[in-house]
């Protein structure tokens, strides 16, 4: 098996570090926690922290970077594992989550639409070149949950180091050279569950600010997939659902909650986790609008 290592960087204690920790142990993760206690510099500075880390360890380390306030984990190392050798066979080298827009850095509606829309078609006609008939709505790559062989993902930290936001570089890149990077259009590795559906959608309701992309996912019950997959399990898994994608069909090991979908993130926390989640209390402008209409 791959020499996996999960790493994500962290500065302060809190409820969603604790959700991290706990669905990584859960799942089996050999992971690291970068940054614990100091002070957040930004992006750059978080950057070099992965690069200073991943430097370290040895060429045959396969590397998953991650984002921790709003992401969890619902399956286990050696399924990441077998993810990775899954891409591997087919020469993937460096495999990002897709979404189904671009917001990120300079390429976000309010700051520069004519740029964004602009780099949203390169890339949706460069996915149509480069991913052999998979090309589908999560397509924009997003740097919430990446893997890769050690020296592509040193490889990409380098050229995002000085970046004001790594994502925003990791775009540029990818739609200049369609084959800098691969998508993970199959939910293999992560599902991204974005908020702030306005970004991509013409009009919306006020409480599909949240929920807009769960309607391409179901639940399904990890025992039956168990059963599919003659998967026999020495200890009972604490989460006894998973996410599957209703159109790629993906199973992902990851979950994640961009736009600070932090709605999402309780409801599906609690729902897979039950007690031994930690819910995240805020408030904003839309959450008292929202209510759980799903499956």
């Amino acid at each position: 098996m791959a020499d996996l290592r999960l790493i994500t960087v962290q500065t302060d204690r809190n409820e969603a570090l604790d959700n991290w920790i706990y669905t990584a142990k859960e799942h089996d993760y050999n992971y690291a926690i970068l940054g614990l206690d100091e002070k957040w510099g930004g992006w750059s500075w978080r950057t070099k922290k992965y690069l200073h880390y991943v430097e370290s360890l040895p060429s045959s380390a396969v590397i998953c970077i991650t984002d921790c306030n709003d992401v969890l984990f619902t399956r286990p190392s050696h399924e990441m594992q077998n993810v990775w050798a899954y891409y591997q066979s087919r020469g993937k080298e460096l495999v990002f989550g897709g979404e189904p827009t671009c917001c990120t850095g300079n390429y976000r509606f309010h700051i520069d639409p004519v740029g964004r829309k602009n780099i949203m078609t390169r890339v949706k006609d460069n996915s149509k070149k480069v991913s052999n008939g998979k090309a589908n709505r999560w397509m924009f790559p997003n740097a919430g949950c990446v893997i890769g062989t050690r020296d592509r993902i040193v490889e990409a930290l380098t050229l995002a180091k000085d970046a004001d936001d790594d994502q925003a570089r990791y775009l540029e890149q990818y739609a200049l050279d369609p084959h800098w990077l691969s998508i993970d259009y199959d939910h293999k590795l992560v599902g991204n569950l974005n908020s702030l559906a306005y970004l991509y959608k013409e009009s919306y309701l006020p409480e599909d600010y949240y929920n807009a992309e769960l309607k391409y996912w179901t639940e399904v019950s990890i025992f039956d997939i168990d059963k599919l997959q003659l998967v026999t399990r020495i200890k009972e898994p604490t989460n006894h659902f998973l996410l599957q994608n209703k159109e790629t069909g993906g199973i992902p090991c990851a979950i994640h909650f961009p736009g600070k979908n932090y709605v999402l993130y309780n409801y599906i926390g609690e729902k897979f986790y039950k007690y031994k989640f930690k819910r995240l209390e805020f408030r904003d402008s839309m959450s008292t609008l929202w209510t759980v209409k799903f499956w």
